[in-house]
């Protein structure tokens, strides 16, 4: 039943729960329903899902932010905002491994071509929206690396930095936030 898990995290991303958390502050059951427009239906459920996913902490009633999911899926903090990845999997990868015993079947791609006679990339780069989502997804999916390689990589001795395939730039962006020497 691990799919549970992805859908509860895809759910509050798409939510924007972790970002109004964030802008918010911590907050009771009831007044999260109130401040994200949800039924009050499941929704202790949900919020006590992500408590047991590591992805909130509550405490006399009170739903947080853990410090990963107030760095990392807080919209308001794009250096370090990793939904964008979430979202793209829960609207374009999620809904083709629903079908992944028909692909076994007959064969035929679930993704993003399977009513085309195209390569799934250019089915993606025809729709600039999808194609858009696609880089934030690419940008997100890549941030760990980049803050990683950006914070603990000795750039001291080097002049120049290039990423060959970019996507966003998003390596590029954080490296030359941390190093302006660097061009």
């Amino acid at each position: 039943m691990g799919f549970w898990a992805s859908k509860a995290l895809f759910a509050a991303v798409e939510l924007g729960l972790f970002t109004e958390l964030a802008a918010g502050g911590p907050a009771s059951r009831d007044r999260l329903v109130a401040r994200l427009g949800l039924h009050g239906r499941g929704a202790a459920d949900f919020f006590d899902a992500l408590v047991a996913l590591g992805l909130l902490e509550r405490a006399d009633g009170v739903y947080r932010n853990t410090p990963v999911s107030g760095r990392h899926l807080d919209r308001a903090r794009p250096e370090s905002y990793m939904g964008h990845f979430f979202e793209f999997a829960n609207d374009e990868w999620y809904p083709a491994w629903q079908s992944l015993t028909e692909a076994l079947r007959t064969g035929i791609p679930q993704n993003n071509a399977k009513d085309a006679e195209t390569d799934p990339f250019d089915a993606l780069y025809a729709d600039p929206e999808r194609l858009h989502r696609f880089q934030r997804m690419q940008s997100g999916i890549s941030l760990g690396a980049s803050l990683a390689l950006a914070e603990r990589f000795d750039w001291s001795g080097r002049k120049t930095v290039a990423d060959v395939g970019c996507s966003e730039g998003a390596f590029l962006i954080r490296v030359l936030e941390r190093h302006p020497h660097l061009t």
